[in-house]
Formats: structure tokens, C-alpha cells, sequence
């Protein structure tokens, strides 16, 4: 970890995730007592009036009190908060609403899930009613989990600049039209209105997306350039930065050099991806990304580089020393009581970089779609942005083949004088 870590930790974040991030003996004096008593009498419904057990190994118990029972909601009725969350709603109140589920899997793909659900929603003509929660223990909570020890909610707050909880509830919504995947969905939203079956159209109504896969899904469906386009229309992509471009993301604490040299973020998907194991095929070799840092640096010779990644209790950290030894500045999330911290400091970096290097993951995918400057993106099953810059992965009988001329067209666009390169 970088020295000063802890300390840059909770700075620029909004309260809520600052408080979330603090022991919980700092902000006891949050706990809304009224909320309590309100969770149990809606624990008692639930459970048909039988009282769960508090004792400390209930997931009920361990879940503190930060938000004044803001994750107690449950029902079908869309939370009038969606209105802080313009990619929720890009038609006109009244329109015809899409529930989401959220996924189970790491925060990127969790963020990139609800990014193209919202997508598919606004190409429908519908807006977003909410986000189903993954199911958990408590049944009164809407709680995401730690997946891979992150806290998705903070991850969640960082990214979209609102408070995470007001876009969600806990249970699956009764009563609405239930589609399995995005092309049974849109068969219904066709020119052909659906027989036997409520129309998702009509003003009003109300359908759930129950998937949790929503980004492979999108992956596999919508190849064609064209086709993408009609749902990453420019309007969204623009309301998406929009809100991704909040505080949190914008004014956290960077290590990059303050002295006008060209910044690069690289992600390397590492942890628990293995040149040899069952997540192989989002394994890429180190002279894969040294390739490209070479090819900025070609021109650039002083950019400053910053490579994130992650690491487990295999991980020989000496693979790294291939990028130390080329000056640039290695990042891990080695203190796992810190990975919710290093994944906000790895997004807010390649969101903010000058030049960003992809792995194969939606990891550092997301943050990339908030960076408006040159992305080199390594081929992989989900789509690239418009602008980015392609790059042939790795993948045996690779050609190593890369964009050169897209990478001088963004170089040329967002050059500085201080870089000393004619335009």
C-alpha cells in the first residue's frame, strides 16, 4: 500500500459512506431508535409473527443502524428518491417501469449489471421503478455483502454521488411481469403487443428484469455496433458521466504526479485469476500491459504509470517487480481491511488518468466509461465505448494487434503543451 493510505482514506467521500467506512463506536449516536422499532415490527410480519433470534450470529444483529431505516424498505412501490438519479429516469414520470436485480458477483460486475439494465429500461422507453437486492440473511435490510471484502454499498455511493440504499429493495417485487433475460423482455416491447400477458408499455405498469447476469447477457445478444448504440445512445453515456463525474470520484486524493506529466492507470485482473485455473481466460501476461505502457511511454517517455491490482494469499508479489523496475507505481490491495478503499482509489484513478490500460474485467471497465481521454481497451466479450481504443488480447495465435492509429488521433486530441509533442 502507498504510505499515507489510511490517512487519504475518507476524504472527499460523501457522509454517509464516510460514516460506513468508520468502527461502528464513532457513530452509535446515528442509530435512529425509532427506525429500530419499526424494523421489528416489520421483522415480526415477516416472519409470521415468530421473532427472528438477535443473538450476535444473526446477520439482523450485526447490521448497524446508519440510515435511519432507509434499508428497512421492502414492497413494489418505486422509492421518489430515484428521482436524484437521472439514469433511472430518462422518460417522463408516468412512464412504464423496469425493476432490476441486482447481481452476487464483484462490484464491477455488479455496477456494469446495473449500468446496462438501465440501459436496456431507457432503449424500452421505460424508466428504472428500482434494484432488487441480492437475498440475505436479515429479512428487513437491504445488505449487499462484502464480495471479495469489498462493501458494495460504499462502492455504490462512490460511484453514482448518492446515497446507494434509496435505489433499492429487499424482496422481489409481486405483482409485475417477470422476464428471465433482455430478448424476452424486448419481444414484449416490439411493435407486437404481447397476448396473454400484461403489456410492459402501458403507462404505469411495472416489469422485473430477474437476472442477475444482465452484462453477459448484453455481452452475447448485442454484438453489432450499431445495435449497442441504440441503447449506450450518447444521451445516456453522457448522463452516466454525468453522474459519475460527482465529488466522491472527482476531488479524491490521487498519487499521480502534480507536475503536468501524462498519467497512466493500467488495471491487471490478478487475485483470484491464474495463468492456469477456472478464471484463466481473464488471465493476461505482464508483457501484454508492458507492450502498451511502452507504446505511451514512446512518446511520452516521463508519463507517470500506476498499475492496480489485486492479490491473495498466493500471490507471489515479485511478479510485480517487471513494472517497479520500469519506474511505475504498483497498488495493491494486499490490507484486505482496506479493499473498499483501494477498489474507490483504483476507480478514481482510471477514471481521472490521462491514458487508462484495461485488463479483461468489468472491474476496470466501469470507471473507464466516466474517463473521456484515451482508453486502451484489451478485447474481451463486453463492448468497448465509442472512442476507445482497440488492442487484440492475449489469447494463443494472437497477432498482438493494436489501434495505432485511434491511439494517435486521442494522443493528438488531448495533448498538453508540457508533454512537448507537435500536434
Amino acid at each position: 500500500m502507498a504510505p499515507g493510505f489510511k490517512a487519504l482514506a475518507l476524504v472527499g467521500l460523501p457522509l454517509a459512506v464516510a460514516l460506513q467506512a468508520q468502527p461502528p463506536s464513532e457513530h452509535v449516536e446515528a442509530t435512529d431508535t425509532a427506525a429500530g422499532a419499526a424494523a421489528e415490527e416489520v421483522a415480526q410480519q415477516l416472519v409470521g409473527g415468530s421473532r427472528r433470534s438477535q443473538s450476535d450470529t444473526s446477520m439482523c444483529a450485526m447490521l448497524p443502524d446508519l440510515e435511519t431505516g432507509r434499508n428497512l424498505r421492502i414492497g413494489s412501490v418505486p422509492n421518489a428518491t430515484l428521482s436524484a438519479c437521472p439514469l433511472c429516469m430518462m422518460h417522463p414520470e408516468g412512464s412504464p417501469s423496469l425493476w432490476i436485480q441486482e447481481s452476487e458477483d464483484g462490484v464491477g460486475t455488479r455496477i456494469h449489471n446495473m449500468i446496462l439494465g438501465m440501459a436496456v429500461a431507457a432503449k424500452n422507453g421505460m424508466n428504472v421503478a428500482g434494484f432488487v437486492s441480492v437475498p440475505f440473511e436479515c429479512p428487513v435490510r437491504i445488505y449487499h455483502g462484502f464480495p471479495y471484502g469489498v462493501d458494495a454499498k460504499m462502492v455504490y455511493d462512490f460511484f453514482f454521488g448518492l446515497n446507494s440504499t434509496d435505489l433499492f429493495v429487499n424482496r422481489r417485487q409481486p405483482h409485475v411481469a417477470k422476464y428471465l433475460d433482455i430478448r424476452a423482455l424486448e419481444k414484449d416491447t416490439s411493435d407486437t403487443v404481447p397476448l396473454g400477458r400484461p403489456d410492459p408499455l402501458a403507462p404505469g405498469s411495472q416489469s422485473i428484469l430477474d437476472a442477475s447476469d444482465v452484462a453477459m447477457q448484453f455481452a452475447k445478444q448485442r454484438t453489432a455496433r450499431q445495435e449497442i448504440q441504440q441503447y449506450m445512445t450518447k444521451d445516456f453515456v453522457s448522463t452516466l458521466r454525468a453522474m459519475g463525474s460527482n465529488r466522491a470520484v472527482m476531488e479524491r486524493p490521487l498519487w499521480f504526479a502534480s507536475d503536468g506529466r501524462p498519467t497512466v492507470a493500467v488495471h491487471i485482473r490478478r487475485g483470484d485469476v491464474k495463468e492456469k485455473g477456472m478464471n484463466q481466460f481473464r488471465w493476461s501476461p505482464h508483457s501484454w500491459y508492458m507492450d502498451k505502457i511502452l507504446k505511451i511511454r514512446h512518446l511520452m517517455p516521463d508519463a507517470d504509470v500506476h498499475v492496480f491490482t489485486s492479490v491473495d494469499e498466493s500471490t507471489d508479489q515479485r511478479e510485480f517487480n517487471v513494472y517497479k523496475s520500469a519506474g511505475c507505481h504498483v497498488h495493491t490491495d494486499e490490507d484486505k481491511t482496506w479493499a473498499s478503499h483501494a477498489v474507490l482509489d483504483a476507480w478514481a484513478h482510471i477514471a481521472r488518468a490521462d491514458f487508462v490500460i484495461l485488463s479483461r474485467s468489468s472491474f476496470g471497465h466501469v470507471p473507464a466509461m466516466l474517463n473521456t481521454n484515451c482508453v486502451i481497451y484489451q478485447e474481451y466479450w463486453n463492448a468497448p465505448m465509442d472512442g476507445w481504443i482497440w488492442a487484440e488480447n492475449s489469447d494463443k495465435g494472437s497477432s498482438n494487434l493494436f489501434d495505432m492509429a485511434a491511439f494517435n488521433r486521442c494522443v493528438g486530441r488531448i495533448a498538453r503543451p508540457s508533454w512537448g509533442i507537435m500536434r
